[in-house]
């Protein structure tokens, strides 16, 4: 009995702990994807970028965020590669990188369900376009 009652007391405070867990994430998620939907995007126009290829970067407390390639032709963004994209459930941001050419601007909706990690390939690609360059 004594053995049995052990067990419980055990997977009580286990199931305790996990829960206090959980709850501590959620909070600090929720606060840094605050801190990240707060970034803004500048307005960059293109055509001011002289044609190359650009590097840059964009993390948040590294652990998510980007390391892209942009490359610009006659005043136009005609290529963005991902070097590096470190995500948790966003994944689909990498979407944003067409809606960046097509539009020609860095001023395009954030993807759906990814959004904390759409604001931060933007942030990578206004980087590379402000100061990087290969």
């Amino acid at each position: 009995m004594a053995k049995h009652k052990l067990i419980t007391y055990l997977g009580l405070g286990l199931l305790a702990f996990i829960i206090i867990f959980g709850i501590a994430m959620f909070f600090s998620l929720k606060g840094n994807m605050k801190d990240i939907n707060n970034l803004v995007v500048e307005n960059i126009d293109f055509t001011t970028i002289d044609d190359g290829v650009y590097q840059g970067e964009y993390y948040y407390q590294d652990e998510i965020g980007a390391t892209l390639r942009v490359t610009v032709l006659n005043g136009e963004v005609t290529a963005i590669e991902i070097i590096e994209h470190l995500y948790g459930t966003g994944k689909d941001a990498e979407l944003i990188i067409d809606d960046v050419i097509t539009e020609q601007s860095l001023q395009v909706d954030t993807i759906t369900g990814a959004t904390s990690s759409s604001i931060l390939m933007l942030k990578a690609i206004e980087n590379a376009l402000i100061g990087g360059n290969e």
